[in-house]
């Protein structure tokens, strides 16, 4: 099984590439600031997909020809043409959060979980000031 855990990648053409691999793990890396996908996926199976940060790239995650991957729990926001690019592609997924999923859907919603704008766990207390 193939790991990369923990990875930074930026200012490339592209971020990190699977190309025709089976069964791993894609965790807590983050890939920001390349000119094309942060994360491509192409002619892969098997892999989870968790936790990472796919930010200001050309596209976010892209995934192409690929089957039985999870994508789970991964912060894709703020790229150029779409959070998610999906083309022949059956892959499952939940709790990601994107604000363009193109033809993503988390399992039992469509798009993703979250916006990029919500900051779950982040409570804001406005103070009350009573004047007699």
């Amino acid at each position: 099984q193939h790991v990369l855990l923990n990875n930074v990648v930026e200012g490339n053409e592209a971020g990190i590439v699977l190309l025709g691999t089976q069964n791993g793990t894609v965790r807590g890396n983050r890939a920001t600031s390349n000119s094309r996908a942060g994360l491509h996926v192409e002619g892969t199976a098997g892999y989870q997909i968790v936790e990472n940060e796919v930010g200001e790239n050309g596209a976010g995650v892209f995934l192409h020809k690929s089957s039985t991957n999870e994508i789970l729990k991964n912060r894709v926001c703020g790229n150029g043409r779409t959070d998610f690019y999906v083309y022949d592609s059956t892959n499952g997924g939940s709790g990601n959060t994107c604000d363009q999923p193109g033809a993503w859907n988390d399992q039992g919603t469509e798009g993703c979980s979250r916006s990029c704008s919500a900051q779950p766990g982040v409570t804001v207390y406005i103070p009350l000031i009573m004047k007699n």
